[in-house]
């Protein structure tokens, strides 16, 4: 109480200097302090009245733990207990709650349970109430002990209670169990076993118990946490019981509300199902989605409830084939509907809907389609061609006056009766939110579904035709995009699509187009191709309709997930030229989102492998040519498919009359944005080519090159978004603005892409791009920074290939970059913004990226860089090996791996030197991602070394230490029994080591040691392993083999188990590429010797023949395209095994010799028709097999040796005189017809 009274007499006490005369100011401020007088009090008040409830609170409470059932008189005591709980229910209601602890609850709770009998309803109704009150009026939670009180007593209730209370229950225990189905462990048989309470429950049809059971059901299934989730067999029963009642309730009859409430709970518990275990059981996926699918459409106008038909995965689209009475009724024989006159509806306005209208204010009538339903079941192309309906688009929707989200006519505003609008507005409220919760449902089991599995079903949702407006039938989850009344649900189904579209490039690589007409049979290829031709064509018509900022941020985000998995070159020219045409408009939306998501869909065109001649056409704004009368643009596009026409038709799409465009359909600015005009690619009209026009770019192409000497409005735009803009805001204040950091990120990685697919379109711009990158470093963004530097990367990447592509080509252009503007670029950059960047130690990743950029100078310009720089750049990355940040200590490891093989820095021993010592300090980092890059920089580090050995650099071999190789030896040793991402580069090393030891370090015992330890390890990842590692392995044994240095057959005992090792590998291994490099390193020894005894080199000679039988069996799709190189070398590798051959040889092969000859033949035959170009190498090892087979004829030998060696001489004699007289008679034709 004091403090409250100085309290009041501080607020009471004023300054008199400070009151004025003015009655009204005094007055007025006498009201306020009175005002604030009368608060505090109030508050005291209020702090006095908290106490005495407190107090009164924890009476009661000591009153109800006191009590004792007495089990004479039950009925006195239940009388007793009720008047108790009436005491204190209203203590645990409102702001009356805050009286009593958690603690406190907790006891309550505890207490009451061991008190209230089951038959007594209306106490067990009130107990409910009471638990109800406690978790929602307290933050706290239950305790463990009193969870499973109060559980225990709400299951057994369920069991013991009148039927009557139990939806009550259920309620209640639904509260209970938020967030707690972790805790319900003990629960979950008696719960969801084969005969448990919820199981028979579901059996019920009253809406209050199957409202309360699928609430405790959403709860249960609804993770906590990183707690373990419930076990597979409970998740079944959950599944089970919701596919139950969402296939059982079309047929119930009840109220719409409780339907509504029922449906809901019962999506979102199969949504939490499959986002907790991220996996759909495959035996239910066709019920999930049949039952799922039947409730998007719920609500609709013309769609109605019916009992789901399970989905299989099928090649065709599935419609529903019912059409209602009335409609079938106004059906005449010819099959047209009659006319029927229809009164004139005077529109008149209704309230216009704000920033935040919610879906109830959404016109919810019949007709509830955003467009015409002849417009719907028209192609974009011929609605873009229309004027006239571009108008009716561009007015009518986006006026709103079809939209019906502006006005509404005269006739439906007679039904806005109060009590019946607010029941429609419930109504409608509550099928959107059924909708809402199948779409998020359905977009979780896309989401979690295996690409394989849910591509089969992909025609069941997706049409392969264009939605016909007099077939309201059809279900599509384009109908919902394009004719669904509110926004949230055209979201969910955007996000679905998404997720559907998702991760199928794969798959849509079937696709192609034809302008055949549909028959009775089509390919599945032209199924494909016409449904994404329908899923381009709803997409755009729905960018022209939606004026929702989110909704039509996640549709441009759906266009770009659908151009990143389209396969555009097999498809029809003109699907990205219009999405380019309609989101021109987007690019300057005042909502930054929506600017992002077109830059984003942008950056995914210019990113499509192949690069395709449309994009190029879209980037650059080509007019077709003029005059001239040849029939394509040159003779290399006519190779590759570019016709004229193709030319022409994708030039038109960009030609532009003033500020408009032509044909095109202009947004309202209210509803969009200024619309920005670039000087380039403007209207787009409909491309009428034949198919397959859409093929890689030829950037010789004439008509093209005319136009790459301008910049394109794309690098414009994005130049534009990542410089700050000047503002005028008077006549002498000039400010800077700059676009929102995701916008300038997006703009740089749509030049980054532009840079790595279509650089000779921007050849010309490559000192805008530097001066932009230079920029982009003095920005206090960090993370622009890290965009700028990678796009930095990709520019020094497409440079160094420019030069080689100028070292290889026969007749370079003359627009491609010498070496002289290289050379200054590169000077450029290491006097400017890559030494910042390398400096740049506060942002680890630009200095890390910055290491990347360093490593692209190439061979052609590290030797032409002046000195100071060239040390610049060795002492800089080996410097920031040595800092603590393991993303820029990989970085740098790596850059030294790249440099270890300059011609110009590879002899340099002091530098191979301090660069062995920095590798092998990094191979030993804690880092995974250190270690794999160091390992990667140590596998090339001995590739220099055996190129060193190979071009005979004495010097440098004569001085590398011995010490340095023990340890390159240890290192990579060790490497190779690391984790896989690590041993492949392990055993490269080994096999470089292995090859460059030389006859100085062969009389170190020590490094003999390291040898044998060395085959060991290449053995046994040879043997077994993933391909990648098994695929090293083999090459770094065919190294091994290639040193004749080393001791090879009898003169070792590793040499066996080698030649055991590929030879299994040859004839074994399900990877033919992995049989290529064993079949190399098993013909790589060029002395017979070196292959030891006769039956290792027999065991040899029939791994490869049975290798070459097993070529004829593909069990891999995949593997076919190398079986041809495969066959050849076995081929080549068995020949060269025939020219070493010695007697001992053909005397162990004298049985089966001759019968491989002959399946060596055939196989030699039909490599040599496939493989033409390897004719001539063929034919010369021949020559040599039958020389020596001739030399070795003349010599003497054993009986079986001479009958092998016969035998085997014939057949080669034979097959090979047949196909000799075969090719001198097809040269001869060759020259009579061209001579």
């Amino acid at each position: 109480m004091s403090a409250a009274t100085a309290d009041n007499s501080n607020m009471t006490q004023m300054d008199p200097g400070s009151i004025r005369d003015d009655l009204g100011l005094h007055s007025h401020k006498s009201q306020l302090d009175h005002g604030s007088t009368r608060t505090d009090l109030k508050s005291h008040s209020n702090n006095m009245s908290q106490c005495s409830s407190r107090s009164d609170f924890l009476d009661i409470l000591h009153r109800l733990m006191q009590f004792t059932v007495e089990d004479k008189q039950p009925a006195e005591s239940n009388a007793r207990l009720n008047k108790l709980m009436d005491e204190i229910n209203p203590f645990c209601v409102g702001q009356s709650a805050a009286v009593f602890l958690t603690e406190e609850g907790n006891q309550l709770l505890c207490k009451l349970c061991m008190l209230i009998p089951y038959n007594e309803e209306y106490l067990v109704m009130k107990f409910c109430h009471t638990i109800f009150s406690v978790l929602t009026n307290t933050e706290g939670s239950l305790e463990d002990k009193c969870f499973l009180k109060v559980t225990n007593f709400l299951i057994h209730g369920l069991e013991q209670s009148p039927k009557a209370i139990i939806p009550d229950i259920l309620s209640t225990l639904a509260v209970v169990l938020h967030e707690n189905g972790n805790r319900l462990k003990k629960f979950y048989e008696l719960l969801l076993g084969e005969t448990g309470l919820f199981v028979e429950l579901c059996e019920s049809t009253e809406d209050g118990v199957l409202k309360g059971l699928l609430c405790c059901l959403e709860n249960i299934t609804l993770k906590s946490g990183n707690s373990p989730y419930m076990d597979e067999k409970y998740v079944s029963a959950c599944i089970d019981i919701f596919l139950k009642i969402l296939y059982d309730i079309p047929g119930l009859t009840m109220d719409i509300l409780p339907k509504c409430r029922i449906l809901c709970h019962t999506l979102r518990g199969l949504h939490n199902i499959i986002l907790a275990t991220r996996s759909v059981p495959p035996e239910t996926i066709g019920l999930l989605l049949s039952a799922v699918w039947n409730y998007v459409f719920y609500g609709l106008a013309s769609y109605p409830l019916t009992t789901p038909q399970t989905l299989y995965p099928i090649p065709m689209s599935q419609y529903n084939p019912s059409v209602s009475s009335n409609n079938s009724a106004k059906m005449d024989t010819t099959g047209k509907q009659p006319q029927k006159k229809k009164k004139k509806k005077k529109l008149v306005p209704r309230r216009q809907s704000s920033a935040k209208e919610t879906e109830d204010d959404v016109q919810y009538g019949q007709s509830f389609s955003l467009f015409p339903s002849s417009l719907l079941s028209r192609d974009l192309s011929n609605t873009i061609e229309d004027p006239l309906l571009c108008n009716l688009l561009g007015n009518l929707h986006l006026n709103n006056e079809l939209s019906g989200r502006g006005y509404v006519s005269s006739s439906e505003s007679e039904l806005s009766d109060s009590d019946a609008s607010q029941v429609g507005g419930k109504h409608r409220s509550h099928y959107i939110k059924v909708r809402q919760a199948a779409l998020g449902t359905l977009y979780i089991i896309f989401k979690f579904t295996d690409r394989k599995v849910i591509f089969g079903y992909w025609m069941c949702f997706v049409p392969d035709v264009p939605i016909a407006g007099n077939i309201q039938q059809v279900r599509s989850i384009l109908t919902i995009i394009l004719r669904d009344p509110s926004p949230k649900c055209r979201l969910g189904a955007l996000g679905a699509l998404s997720a559907l579209i998702e991760g199928t490039r794969p798959f849509l690589a079937a696709a192609e187009y034809s302008d055949q007409v549909r028959t009775a049979f089509m390919p599945f290829s032209l199924v494909l191709g016409s449904t994404l031709k329908e899923l381009h064509r709803s997409l755009l018509l729905a960018v022209v309709s939606e004026n929702y900022p989110l909704t039509l941020t996640q549709l441009v985000k759906c266009i770009s997930t659908l151009v990143a998995n389209s396969p555009y070159h097999r498809l029809k020219p003109g699907l990205l030229t219009r999405i380019v045409k309609q989101l021109k408009y987007l690019v300057r939306h005042r909502d930054p989102n929506i600017r992002v998501a077109c830059l984003t869909c942008f950056g995914a065109i210019v990113s499509l492998q192949p690069a395709l001649a449309e994009v190029c056409y879209i980037v650059q704004s080509l007019k077709p040519p003029s005059g001239g009368n040849s029939t394509t643009v040159s003779a290399d596009c006519n190779t590759n498919g570019i016709t004229e026409d193709a030319v022409t038709a994708c030039s038109k799409e960009f030609q532009f009359t003033g500020d408009g465009m032509e044909g095109e359909v202009v947004p309202n600015q209210q509803d969009y944005m200024k619309c920005g005009s670039f000087s380039a690619s403007e209207p787009l009209t409909p491309i009428k080519t034949p198919s397959g026009l859409q093929t890689p770019v030829i950037f010789q192409d004439k008509n093209i090159q005319n136009q790459l000497r301008n910049t394109s409005w794309l690098i414009t735009l994005c130049v534009q978004n990542i410089l700050p803009q000047q503002v005028n805001n008077s006549d002498t204040n000039v400010a800077h603005t700059a676009e929102p950091v995701p916008i300038r990120l997006e703009s740089l990685q749509i030049l980054a892409h532009l840079t790595k697919n279509y650089f000779p379109m921007i050849r010309k711009n490559v000192g805008l791009l530097r001066n932009l990158i230079q920029a982009c470093m003095e920005d206090s963004e960090g993370v622009l920074k890290l965009h700028a530097i990678k796009l930095l990367d990709e520019l020094t990447q497409v440079l160094s290939q420019d030069l080689q592509n100028i070292d290889n080509s026969n007749e370079p252009n003359s627009d491609m970059f010498t070496v002289e503007q290289v050379l200054e670029f590169w000077e450029y950059l290491l006097n400017g913004p890559l030494l910042s960047a390398l400096q740049c130690e506060e942002n680890s990743p630009v200095c890390a990226a910055a290491c990347d950029c360093l490593s692209n100078i190439g061979s052609m310009i590290f030797p032409l860089l002046p000195r100071h720089l060239r040390i610049l750049c060795v002492t800089s990355v080996l410097g920031l090996t040595m800092g603590g940040d393991k993303l820029v200590m990989a970085s740098a490891v790596r850059t030294i791996g790249v440099y270890v093989l300059q011609p110009c820095l590879r002899d340099d021993l002091s530098f191979m030197s301090d660069a062995a010592h920095t590798i092998l300090t990094l191979a030993a980092d804690q880092s995974t991602t250190v270690r794999m890059k160091a390992t990667w920089a140590l596998a090339n580090f001995c590739d220099a070394l055996a190129i060193n050995r190979e071009n005979q650099e004495t010097q440098f071999i004569e001085d590398f230490s011995d010490s340095l190789l023990l340890k390159l030896f240890e290192a990579a040793t060790k490497a190779s029994q690391n984790n896989d991402k690590i041993r492949s580069n392990g055993v490269r090393a080994l096999g470089n080591l292995l090859c460059f030891i030389s006859e100085k370090s062969l009389r170190n015992p020590n490094i003999q040691s390291h040898i044998e330890t060395a085959v060991k390890c290449l053995v046994e990842n040879a043997s077994a392993g993933i391909m990648k590692v098994r695929w090293n392995a083999c090459y770094a044994l065919s190294n091994l083999l290639k040193n004749s240095l080393l001791p090879h057959g009898e003169k070792t005992d590793w040499s066996v188990s080698v030649y055991c090792s590929l030879s299994n590998t040859v004839q074994n291994c399900s990877n033919f590429k992995v049989r290529i490099n064993a079949a190399l390193a098993l013909g790589t020894p060029t002395r017979r010797e070196q292959y030891g005894q006769a039956s290792v080199f027999a065991n040899v000679w029939n791994a490869l023949i049975l290798g070459l039988i097993s070529t004829n069996k593909v069990t891999d799709f995949s593997e076919f395209r190398h079986r041809d190189t495969l066959i050849g070398q076995i081929c080549t590798t068995i020949l060269h095994l025939a020219v070493l051959f010695v007697p001992a040889d053909l005397e162990e092969l004298h049985v089966c010799l001759p019968e491989q000859a002959t399946t060596l033949a055939s196989h030699l035959s039909s490599y040599q028709q496939n493989s033409p170009q390897n004719i001539p190498q063929i034919t010369s090892e021949i020559k040599k097999v039958i020389n020596h087979l001739e030399y070795l004829d003349r010599s003497e030998l054993s009986m079986a040796a001479q009958e092998a060696l016969d035998s085997f001489q014939a057949v080669l004699l034979v097959e090979f005189s047949e196909s000799n007289n075969e090719d001198k008679s097809e040269k001869s034709f060759f020259k009579q017809i061209y001579d």
